[in-house]
């Protein structure tokens, strides 16, 4: 007797195994041709169908398997084909242009600062030069 209650749970197990696995074949379309596929899937399990799950796989609650059912069939929310990213040369060039643009921006105004204080000396002496400079961060600061 202990030989065919194995023999029927193993049984049992393999069909729903078996049950399960043709779900999920449908599920992600791969019930045609034979073919490799590269798929990126959602899946979304609430809090309780984990805890279904879990006591599940503990085995330790056998009348779960209608939930544990309805819970793998519903799991797949959705799927895509999964591409993977093209890197080109121009995307690299955009990439690095976004991480030095700050600092680029920096020293060109750095640069034209310089400019307009080097012309400016020729018209205006120092003192003018540091008031309005001075003027310039106060207002620059409270403002």
């Amino acid at each position: 007797e202990p030989a065919e209650k194995k023999k029927v749970e193993k049984s049992c197990d393999e069909v729903y195994f078996r049950r399960h696995v043709t779900l999920l074949m449908d599920r992600l379309g791969l019930s045609g041709e034979p073919e490799a596929k590269h798929l990126k899937v959602e899946v979304y399990l609430t809090e309780n169908e984990v805890k279904t799950l879990q006591k599940f796989r503990e085995r330790s609650s056998s009348g779960d398997i209608y939930d544990v059912d309805h819970i793998v069939a519903n799991m797949i929310k959705s799927k895509e084909l999964f591409t993977p990213p093209v890197y080109h040369f121009w995307e690299n060039v955009k990439e690095v242009s976004r991480d030095i643009r700050d600092p680029l921006i920096v020293l060109c105004l750095v640069v034209c600062l310089a400019y307009v204080l080097v012309f400016s000396t020729r018209y205006f002496s120092i003192r003018k030069i540091l008031f309005v400079f001075c003027i310039g961060c106060v207002g620059w600061h409270w403002l």
